[in-house]
């Protein structure tokens, strides 16, 4: 069923019909043309039989008619039988060679089509001129007939094709086999031992998790590519074929997971098929690994198959649905590396099933693929620790401007309220005693003191905002003009600077912090209005709704802001020290506890220079945030 919706799948993304060769007989003749091919497909002339037989026996074999030799996974011995006549004039030396490696020839039969009498097929004709592959050396005198079986077993699905061709033809294609599979493994060993030092230097996990699934990936391509087995002489790494596919699938899923990192795979129901494939997982590789696999592959392998399937479009849907939801530039790059293996795997496929032609290309399109898509996981991975360096960046810095903003409110706690103490003392003192002449005078200093009290405490609580969120409710605009009012007139009035506060209905709020709005933000843009305008000046406060949110604007005719100080300002920079029109001091921290609480309450501010004066504008959200 898994082979007939893959073909189905592949025809259909080929658009290509599906085209079988249905043989008419099961002898190979070698004619002319037969003798001319370089490399001549034989796979529909085989004729096989899974049986429990020891023993070779001439009933019971089918004909495969098909370009491929495709077998489900079986515990019984498989015979392959394969009838050869040479109808030329001369003698036929051909190699008679498989392009899987995931079976052993253990037996291999002459068989007399007359007496039926089987021999052994000479020893030194098996595998003579192959390092990967299987192959047979066949010669045929001019018109001779030959019959040979083969016996095999095999632990995985069985599919090959079987192929007539020249021993020099067959040596060039070993010969740029192997070293395709060399550079292959030199590039991915590079590519592991880079990973492995990033990993080391940054300390980050995800770099182990990506070099051990570049690992277990290089075992499997290598087992079933036969480099294993024919070059580094590793004759049982084939065993454990299904042990390195599903632990790299399972690697390549915790490398989705910690490079993705979107709030998916913290669903309940993830968090379930978790749990569930983890213990799936370790059943199985454990069957595969003790000897129960022999007898039970039937069972174990097409298990095993529908597992790395499973996960494999599990993965490929996480990052589409990624890309789709949350995209960003890593999950954009790994989707790409997704399509470039995918790309490679129907290649290959589409060639062995006859849609594409056999080339160099087509042969190692697998190889190509699984080179390109791990240097594409790696810039992905890359962009990802590049991208939370960056933020690592930021958040160092922003917590350098903390620091700094709780050392200023420090001082002010402490340097302010010393002073403001004493005069609450003896500003209650003489009013007790009726000391004061002037009756309205001290009530309000001690009412300005008490006020400045206030702000300090207000100062203290907001230190506690610098790593927290700070609480969020529905304040009237009406209620923060007020307070600017009341705050603002004494200064306003010492310098004769006109103050304009629009009329605002009771209705009108906004979603904020009233205290920090009044303190920290429009407190300390006023306190600069004052500061920087001139006697008899005019501030001039706005509201109008824009979108989602009231853009509140305050104006001054002052003397305005230089174009480096509002350079300083959009770049972070503390603006320094500066002095108002009657000498004040301003410590140039200013602007930046301005900017610092907007950020904090998702406001945006912005600052102009005007012809005469500054205008900062101020877009407070009316809802809450999204």
């Amino acid at each position: 069923m898994i082979n007939f919706i893959f073909r189905f799948l592949l025809l259909l993304l080929l658009f290509i019909p599906a085209k079988e060769i249905l043989a008419t007989q099961t002898i190979v003749q070698i004619n002319n043309k037969t003798f001319k091919d370089q490399n001549h497909n034989i796979s529909r002339y085989v004729e096989y039989k899974l049986t429990d037989e020891k023993h070779y026996t001439p009933d019971g074999f089918k004909s495969n008619g098909k370009t491929v030799v495709n077998l489900d996974y079986t515990n019984k011995n498989i015979y392959l039988r394969f009838n050869f006549r040479n109808t030329l004039d001369h003698s036929v030396h051909k190699e008679l060679y498989f392009n899987t490696h995931t079976f052993k020839l253990h037996e291999v039969y002459l068989v007399d089509l007359a007496s039926q009498k089987v021999s052994e097929f000479p020893v030194e004709k098996i595998n003579a001129n192959t390092t990967l592959h299987k192959s047979l050396r066949i010669d045929l005198g001019p018109g001779e007939q030959q019959t040979i079986v083969l016996k095999t077993h095999s632990l995985h699905k069985f599919d090959t094709k079987a192929l007539l061709a020249d021993t020099k033809y067959i040596q060039k294609e070993e010969q740029t086999r192997i070293i395709s599979l060399s550079i292959y493994l030199g590039f991915m060993c590079t590519l592991l031992i880079y990973n492995l030092i990033l990993g080391l230097i940054n300390r980050a996990s995800i770099y182990i998790v990506y070099s051990v699934f570049i690992f277990f990936m290089v075992n499997s391509v290598l087992a079933l590519s036969g480099y294993t087995q024919g070059i580094l002489s590793l004759s049982n790494h084939v065993k454990y074929l299904g042990v390195f596919a599903m632990i790299s699938c399972n690697y390549l899923y915790k490398f989705t997971k910690d490079l993705l990192s979107i709030d998916f795979f913290e669903s309940p129901v993830i968090k379930r098929l978790e749990k569930i494939y983890a213990v799936v997982s370790i059943a199985l590789i454990i069957s595969v690994v003790v000897p129960f696999f022999d007898s039970f592959n039937f069972i174990i392998g097409p298990l095993v198959d529908i597992y790395i399937l499973s996960l494999v479009i599990f993965i490929i849907y996480i990052s589409i649905y990624t890309n789709v939801k949350q995209p960003t530039i890593e999950s954009k790059v790994y989707l790409l590396s997704w399509l470039i293996m995918n790309i490679g795997i129907f290649a290959y496929f589409a060639t062995i099933y006859g849609h594409f032609t056999d080339n160099d290309f087509t042969q190692n399109s697998i190889l190509l693929g699984n080179m390109v898509e791990s240097f594409t996981l790696s810039i992905a991975l890359s962009l990802k620790i590049n991208r939370l360096q960056k933020e690592n960046e930021i958040n160092f810095i922003k917590n350098l401007d903390q620091q700094k903003y709780i050392r200023l409110l420090r001082v002010l706690s402490h340097d302010i309220a010393n002073s403001l103490f004493v005069i609450i003392g003896y500003s209650s003192r003489y009013l007790r005693r009726g000391y004061v002449e002037e009756t309205k005078a001290w009530p309000k200093v001690y009412s300005a003191c008490m006020h400045i009290k206030d702000i300090l405490d207000n100062v203290k609580a907001e230190q506690e905002l610098i790593n927290n969120e700070p609480h969020l409710e529905y304040v009237k605009v009406k209620s923060l003009l007020d307070n600017i009012v009341t705050i603002f007139s004494p200064q306003c009035e010492r310098k004769k600077i006109e103050i304009e506060i629009p009329q605002t209905s009771e209705d009108l709020q906004v979603y904020s912090n009233l205290a920090i709005l009044t303190h920290q933000i429009l407190g300390n843009i006023i306190s600069n209005s004052i500061k920087f305008t001139p006697n008899q000046g005019l501030i001039k406060i706005s509201c109008t709704q824009v979108d989602q949110a009231l853009k509140l604007e305050v104006y001054d005719n002052g003397i305005g802001i230089t174009k480096k100080k509002l350079e300083q300002i959009y770049n972070k920079i503390d603006t320094g020290i500066s002095f108002g029109t009657l000498g004040e001091k301003g410590s140039g921290f200013g602007y930046f506890i301005i900017r610092s609480y907007c950020e904090l309450l998702k406001i945006k501010f912005t600052i102009e220079r005007k012809p005469v004066g500054t205008l900062v504008a101020l877009y407070i959200p009316l809802n809450k945030h999204k």
